[in-house]
């Protein structure tokens, strides 16, 4: 959800309109930054959701990321939901056909299409480690940093 100076409502006075397009927290930023008429920082991974608040049918081609841990990444467009897991496993599943995930069909050769299309978005260079995992690892039972 986003309000504010800049942008546009539905009608005078109205609230916006809904979009359904999927979008990822990392392009809250270069939204902001547009929204406000700065210059875009280099290296940033999101994109500005302008174009869909100007326009919430508007053509939008990308997905959203989600990353867990090293290698593991899920993406969602309107149609489909991919995950690949570091090990190489892969789902898939149809959002519109199959919106509680229940038939996985990664393995289905007509839709490698899909997959490979889905996995052009994903980051081809992870980030580097935390300074602090050296001395530290993290417990996700406790969602905390334990000195080792």
């Amino acid at each position: 959800m986003m309000a504010g100076h800049g942008v546009p409502a539905k009608r005078e006075g109205e609230a916006g309109g809904r979009c359904d397009r999927p979008v990822s927290l990392v392009d809250v930023y270069p939204t902001l930054v547009d929204l406000a008429g700065l210059p875009r920082p280099d290296g940033l991974d999101g994109q500005s959701l302008r174009p869909l608040l100007d326009n919430p049918d508007a053509a939008w081609e990308r997905p959203a990321l989600t990353t867990y841990y090293r290698g593991n990444h899920a993406l969602r467009s309107e149609a489909w939901s991919y995950i690949r897991y570091h090990n190489g496993s892969e789902e898939l599943y149809g959002r519109r056909s199959d919106p509680h995930e229940w038939v996985n069909r990664a393995s289905d050769p007509e839709l490698a299409n899909v997959k490979t299309d889905l996995a052009r978005w994903i980051p081809k260079q992870e980030a580097s480690d935390s300074p602090f995992a050296a001395d530290h690892r993290f417990d996700p039972a406790t969602v905390t940093w334990i000195p080792k």
